[in-house]
């Protein structure tokens, strides 16, 4: 992964501008708006590329996909839909007991040591 980028999403991902959110890469749901980890890199990444909305609140991004970042994107970047899909469990606690509340704080480790 290009490593610039890395540390601009490690720091974002710190920073506690964004609220975590899990399931769609971003969403607005009761007027809270929340990101998963993929979110907030193509906020980074594009951050004029938000467009429609989908009917569970989820915002798409550069297409019609609210789960993954765009392939061209994820490309440029050097970030594979395999390690897309493990941010994305480890983002939204598959396999964690019910109730775990959204954080980034299984995901940063992994960026730091896996990207």
């Amino acid at each position: 992964m290009d490593q610039e980028v890395k540390e601009r999403w490690i720091s974002a991902l710190e920073s506690g501008q964004y609220e975590p959110g899990f399931g769609a890469l971003r969403k607005v749901v009761d007027g809270r708006e929340t990101h998963c980890c993929l979110g907030v890199l193509a906020d980074l990444l594009d951050p004029e590329g938000w467009g429609n909305r989908g009917s569970y609140g989820q915002i798409f991004h550069r297409c019609d996909n609210s789960m993954w970042i765009d392939d061209a994107l994820a490309e440029s970047i050097e970030l594979d839909r395999s390690d897309q899909e493990y941010l994305a469990s480890l983002n939204d606690g598959v396999g964690e007991p019910p109730g775990r509340t959204p954080g980034y704080d299984r995901v940063i480790p992994y960026i730091k040591e896996h990207l």
